[in-house]
């Protein structure tokens, strides 16, 4: 039995998995070519961790249930990484960003809202519903109500913070500036 209710779909899997691999290879040689550097070892350290998570749940899904986990794990890692360091380490104002690709505490919320808190969620229960999504109902504990509200709650904060982007992003074109 899979031990991640939530599971990705084989085709998806099959798809995403040499391109994984694909780029870790890549990368390896990328970084060779030059001196290995701390951040590059990270990183590199990131993208092998990636492509044998996802082979793993890619040839067996049943007892490589814990590969999907490992990247949702890593994806988290980094947006949590990316938070911390936009919101504490640089002094960049909390402002909407001229650029969506520009990396601002703004962008850093949005990315952990939509990416981070799931894959946390994921990572502990193997649903993005946490637990309420596995269990009986006369099984349902109040942590799980909990979680599946955090959960929620975040996907609305983002959808709130969505609308005031697009509302602020039309208003700067409406008004030329």
């Amino acid at each position: 039995m899979n031990k991640n209710p939530e599971a990705p779909r084989r085709g998806v899997l099959l798809f995403v998995t040499p391109m994984a691999i694909l780029i870790a290879v890549f990368m390896y040689i990328f970084f060779s070519s030059d001196e290995w550097t701390t951040p590059r070892v990270i990183g590199q350290v990131i993208f092998t961790a990636l492509a044998i998570g996802l082979l793993v749940a890619t040839i067996s899904p049943e007892k490589g249930w814990w590969g999907i986990r490992l990247v949702t794990f890593i994806i988290f890692i980094t947006y949590f990484s990316y938070l911390i360091d936009q919101l504490w380490l640089t002094d960049q104002a909390l402002d909407f960003p001229d650029r969506k690709s520009q990396a601002t505490p703004f962008n850093s919320i949005l990315g952990f809202l939509t990416f981070g808190i799931p894959c946390l969620i994921y990572t502990l229960w193997g649903s993005t519903w946490g637990r309420l999504g596995t269990v009986e109902p006369e099984n349902i504990k109040r942590s799980d109500i909990v979680v599946f509200y955090v959960a929620w709650g975040s996907q609305l904060l983002l959808l709130l913070l969505s609308v005031m982007l697009v509302i602020t992003w039309g208003y700067r074109w409406w008004t030329g500036g």
